[in-house]
């Protein structure tokens, strides 16, 4: 039998394998997305915290200059 003629009986499929393991792997698999969810909502709420704070440290700086500009006039 030809590697072409299993491929066209679907011999390669995961049904056709004894083992358990492609169902256990499959459940690590969905572990594996949710932690990667988790890590990627973790770095976009770190990114929004770093907006947040980034923008309050700007209009600090500027509140500041401004109110000197007040007072040397």
């Amino acid at each position: 039998m030809t590697i072409r003629s299993k491929y066209i009986e679907n011999n390669f499929s995961t049904e056709n394998f004894p083992n358990s393991d492609y169902k256990d792997q499959d459940i690590l698999n969905e572990k594996k997305r949710t932690n990667i969810k988790h890590l990627l909502k973790r770095i976009h709420d770190e990114k929004k915290r770093e907006k947040k704070s980034a923008i309050s440290i700007g209009l600090a700086f500027l509140s500041i200059i401004l109110i000197f500009s007040f007072v040397q006039n």
